[in-house]
């Protein structure tokens, strides 16, 4: 889309973008996959971003749980994944993708600039939405077909992983009126996170980190495994 007024993310959140500058999508897919991994699909559009937004442009980008592309500790794009439903089963999945790309920061809402970047801010440069778009949708299909091939996301949710500092980093989980406190030990094929909590140090059950959960680190004990944490 040239333009998207009504753009939305998580929550009920709105998505703000400049017309004619930056990269916004959405793909429509039928995954032979069980019901309660289909939530991992929002990985797909993220991991893809990655991996292109470093190989055209050399950008040192992580993924945030979990919807999120980052530079830094700003958000260059997110990805938000619906299920359509019909007869009370999954039909098929809109993976939605907004990629911040030639748009200058300080066009963006006040309350929110100082928490984003851009591909032509981290690059001193614009850049040729069309060679982005093209090179992301290839690297979403490389990836579902290897998982219409394996009929699962596990592939998907590891290479996720390995692409995130969030494992092992001390989080506040928040689910509804829940608040619970723990590390994150990895993530489920359903895009939950395993948080094992502090003090008793138990794995939370996945069905209570569902997808109205947030989780956010904790600034002032996270900072204490700084050292332990991948770079």
């Amino acid at each position: 889309a040239e333009d998207q007024p009504g753009g939305r993310g998580r929550l009920g959140r709105s998505w703000s973008s400049r017309p004619g500058r930056d990269v916004l999508f959405s793909v429509v897919l039928r995954p032979p996959i069980p019901a309660s991994e289909v939530p991992a699909l929002a990985f797909l559009g993220a991991v893809a971003t990655h991996a292109a937004v470093t190989a055209l442009h050399g950008l040192k980008a992580a993924l945030k749980w979990p919807n999120d592309v980052m530079v830094g500790r700003r958000k260059l794009a997110g990805v938000l994944a619906e299920v359509i439903t019909g007869r009370g089963r999954p039909r098929h999945v809109v993976v939605g993708t907004g990629i911040n790309v030639n748009s200058l920061v300080r066009e963006f809402p006040a309350p929110i600039r100082s928490a984003l970047t851009t591909v032509r801010a981290a690059t001193g440069r614009s850049v040729p939405r069309l060679a982005l778009l093209r090179r992301v949708l290839e690297e979403m299909d490389r990836r579902y077909g290897r998982i219409r091939a394996l009929g699962s996301t596990s592939e998907l949710v590891r290479e996720w992983s390995s692409l995130s500092p969030m494992v092992g980093r001390i989080v506040r989980v928040r689910h509804g009126d829940e608040v619970r406190d723990g590390t994150v030990a990895g993530f489920d094929g359903t895009n939950a996170p395993a948080i094992t909590e502090r003090p008793e140090y138990t794995t939370m059950e996945a069905a209570v980190v569902g997808p109205e959960t947030r989780c956010q680190e904790e600034p002032q004990r996270a900072a204490t495994m700084a050292g332990t944490m991948p770079a």
